[in-house]
């Protein structure tokens, strides 16, 4: 085997394995957090000795795809494949998502699950809350 072709099964493994935790996450995790807000943000996580951080296993399927997913985009724009406009569009894809999760979701989630909604009142939990749920639909269909 190659070298894209082991890169391109690698990356087609980590990306399912994020799929498969973005969706445990909001079928199972956000159904929690966010089942009624502001109460239901307030009191998640309150025990320190077993508060759930989704960023504990994101962080090591997420990292080694940062890498990866470029290294991807030139391998998929200089192969002459049939696959070559699925894979160039996936990377892009992908690329556009880690950058929404860095600049919102990430930051959002970790002010409404790790710190309860700090600096909210209980109006701006249930916006943000309702806002971020809405949104994360647009996220996992890409």
């Amino acid at each position: 085997m190659d070298i894209p072709s082991a890169l391109l099964w690698l990356y087609v493994t980590l990306v399912s394995v994020l799929f498969g935790g973005a969706l445990f996450e909001r079928l199972v995790l956000v159904t929690a957090w966010a089942a009624e807000p502001p109460r239901s943000v307030r009191q998640w996580n309150r025990d320190v000795a077993v508060a759930v951080d989704p960023g504990r296993f994101f962080r090591f399927v997420t990292l080694p795809l940062l890498v990866l997913t470029p290294l991807e985009c030139y391998f998929a724009w200089s192969t002459p494949s049939a696959g070559r406009a699925r894979l160039l569009a996936s990377t892009v894809i992908l690329l556009v998502v880690f950058t929404a999760t860095c600049a919102y979701y990430l930051p959002t989630l970790t002010r409404l699950t790790l710190r309860q909604g700090e600096g909210l009142d209980d109006a701006g939990v249930v916006r943000t809350v309702r806002s971020w749920v809405r949104s994360q639909y647009a996220r996992l269909l890409m």
